[in-house]
């Protein structure tokens, strides 16, 4: 039987969530050198595999691409870099008919036949006391 399993819930307690920095973890300095790179405006708007691609071409070697894409992680710039428009937030349009023939829909719809590969169209015209010329602009758009 395993020790730990013997010991339980108190033994993983007394010990603490906390754990010692590894010894081979990269220095504060060397940290701060690849956010410094990384926060240039010349980088501004690339993602760290474009920074130590051109890094590289001059002959500059910081470090791996996953040590960067880690240490911007730490600091919360992983997020998408380049400056998104923001979509405005649309209302759906409520239709209200307080009167006859104020609202009209239409709709085509798929029913599935009774053999396989074969579809029956559901059409769902407009009321037939709408003027002709206007039932086919509706039909067709």
């Amino acid at each position: 039987m395993r020790a730990s399993a013997s010991c339980g819930a108190d033994c993983f307690a007394s010990r603490g969530n906390t754990t010692a920095p590894s010894p081979r973890a990269l220095p504060e300095s060397e940290r701060d050198q690849v956010l410094a790179q990384t926060r240039t405006p010349r980088f501004a708007d690339q993602i760290p595999t474009e920074v130590y691609a051109t890094l590289l071409d001059e002959g500059v070697y910081l470090y791996r691409v996953r040590t960067m894409y880690r240490i911007l992680a730490a600091h919360g710039e992983v997020a998408e870099r380049r400056r998104q428009r923001r979509h405005p937030v649309y209302q759906k349009p409520e239709l209200l008919a307080e009167a006859p023939n104020q609202v009209w829909s239409w709709d085509i719809t798929k029913l599935m036949g009774p053999v396989k590969w074969s579809c029956f169209y559901l059409y769902v015209k407009p009321a037939p006391s709408m003027p002709p010329a206007r039932q086919h602009l509706m039909l067709r758009s």
